[in-house]
């Protein structure tokens, strides 16, 4: 881990970025957009960049995106305006994110972002829309799960 991560600050983030991230469509987005990329230590502005700007910030943007999704029941063209991205894209990052789930590790990983989320936003964190998958995993905390 890095010792951004270590010390809880967030690479590249200040109050103004927070407070744009947070007031972005919906409070409950600016949340799942500022908790992924403390997770995926990447700039939360790297989620909003018109670029890729590399592999893990585009994974973490992708993780946001199906979030939004199954935790927040945002609909795909909600979500691409949210990260300043077509509709269709949202649609793909979703896809690929449930076939990065075959990975038991990630699969871990993003059942515990969901139920974070899902209390961040005081909802039952085990119950979740129809198109989530994963429920009653166990997740361990300490397993090394990002590339």
């Amino acid at each position: 881990m890095s010792s951004q991560r270590d010390s809880g600050d967030l690479p590249g983030t200040g109050c103004v970025e927070m407070t744009a991230a947070i007031g972005a469509v919906s409070p409950e987005l600016g949340v799942a957009q500022i908790m992924v990329a403390h997770v995926y230590g990447v700039p939360l502005d790297s989620l909003l960049a018109a670029t890729r700007r590399g592999r893990r910030a585009a994974e973490a943007r992708q993780v946001a995106m199906y979030l939004a999704h199954v935790v927040f029941r945002m609909s795909m063209a909600e979500i691409a305006r949210s990260f300043g991205r077509d509709r269709t894209t949202a649609r793909h990052a979703c896809r690929h994110v449930e076939e990065l789930r075959e990975d038991p590790a990630r699969d871990r990983l993003l059942a515990w972002l969901e139920a974070l989320l899902r209390q961040a936003a005081g909802a039952d964190p085990g119950s979740g829309p129809p198109c989530c998958c994963g429920d009653g995993l166990t997740i361990d905390l300490d397993a090394e799960v990002l590339p």
